[in-house]
């Protein structure tokens, strides 16, 4: 980059230059925004939801919150909560991305919050880590725009299926 030329930044730039939240996670997790993980809730401390395993008191969502509704590969919708930032500025190329957050995060979920045992577990994520989105629901992405929305990366995937 020239001198004096200033850099666009999104998706993946803008959570490399953020702070971390304070729970220190990169997955979907409630109160944070599920592409650049900025804490998009204001947290009164936490309670214990099983053995060993807390999560945040969400006092009050921030007026940064938006959710956006995008369309999935088996033609069911997801909600996702993003900060204005990343609602204002996702493009196609953010949707690997921002699925691999979900994915992740429900493998969190699944591990720590469900009483389903491992073989239901790997049996769920083996099911629900093959998802991938195809579109954004509102407004939709041009024909153009869909072609570039790539399915997430396995390498990426935190997700125990065996």
């Amino acid at each position: 980059m020239s001198q004096g030329q200033e850099r666009v930044l999104s998706g993946t730039d803008y959570r490399i230059l953020t702070m971390p939240n304070q729970f220190g996670v990169d997955y979907a997790f409630p109160g944070v925004c599920s592409l650049c993980h900025d804490e998009i809730a204001a947290f009164e401390g936490s309670r214990q939801i099983r053995s060993g395993v807390f999560r945040p008191i969400i006092k009050r969502i921030l007026g940064k919150a938006r959710t956006m509704q995008v369309e999935l590969d088996d033609g069911s919708t997801m909600t996702v909560a993003l900060c204005k930032k990343c609602f204002e500025d996702i493009k196609p190329d953010d949707m690997q991305e921002l699925m691999e957050s979900e994915i992740n995060g429900w493998q969190h979920e699944v591990d720590e919050v469900t009483n389903f045992n491992d073989e239901k577990k790997i049996k769920h994520m083996k099911k629900y880590a093959k998802r991938f989105i195809t579109d954004r629901i509102d407004p939709r992405f041009s024909k153009e725009d869909k072609a570039k929305i790539k399915k997430p990366r396995k390498s990426k995937l935190k997700v125990r299926t065996e």
